[in-house]
């Protein structure tokens, strides 16, 4: 089976409904500020049921860890998107700051104990994980089975940005980090590469409002 396709029309239009279904249930929870650990139920059920439709084939589902170009080739890739993303976002804060808008750092003083005990586990992998099944393992699967690539990563893409925007923080590293995870999910053919994509993209944003 083809990695990253859902075989049959049928069962593809099942998977692209159930999945962007998914995304909106998911956004509208993000409106009314529910929990990530409820949430934590939809990303479950995300990986249930395209598992039942893919028969479990893990190669189709990418809940494997070989990468087609290797390790080293993403160690290389994840540098120089995070040296990217560290220029867009110190960016976009001056734009803001130059603009008179409220950039909101109420956590930034935050000691580095306080950090790794109410906000590390959460922020950096709980969040992830969960945002990644919902808005990257199902919406890609589903849209790449059905279109093409292009549709299947502006689509997962735009859909990340529109939860930050509900989240109330669309600062840019939110905006475009939708479209990379999304890429990286289709170039590596593993969903766990984008989890460790966002989870450390997450950490280092972190360590820069620590310092």
């Amino acid at each position: 089976m083809k990695e990253l396709i859902i075989p049959h029309r049928a069962r593809q239009m099942v998977a692209l409904l159930f999945s962007l279904g998914l995304v909106a249930v998911d956004l509208l929870c993000a409106h009314r500020n529910i929990p990530l650990s409820q949430r934590a139920l939809l990303a479950a059920l995300s990986v249930m049921v395209l598992g039942c439709l893919n028969r479990w084939d893990m190669a189709s589902l990418g809940l494997h860890w070989q990468t087609p170009q290797g390790f080293r080739y993403w160690i290389k890739i994840s540098l120089l998107l995070g040296v990217a993303m560290a220029a867009l976002t110190w960016t976009g804060f001056k734009v803001l700051a130059l603009g008179g808008a409220h950039v909101d750092f109420s956590w930034r003083y935050l000691s580095v104990q306080i950090y790794f005990r109410d906000r590390f586990w959460s922020h950096v992998v709980w969040t992830p994980l969960i945002e990644e099944m919902i808005y990257r393992f199902g919406p890609v699967i589903a849209l790449r089975s059905r279109f093409n690539d292009r549709i299947a990563i502006l689509i997962s893409g735009l859909l990340f940005a529109l939860l930050h925007f509900i989240y109330g923080n669309p600062e840019p590293e939110n905006l475009v980090g939708g479209f990379l995870l999304a890429w990286a999910f289709v170039k590596s053919r593993s969903i766990y590469l984008p989890i460790l994509l966002h989870g450390t993209g997450n950490f280092a944003l972190d360590l820069l409002h620590l310092l």
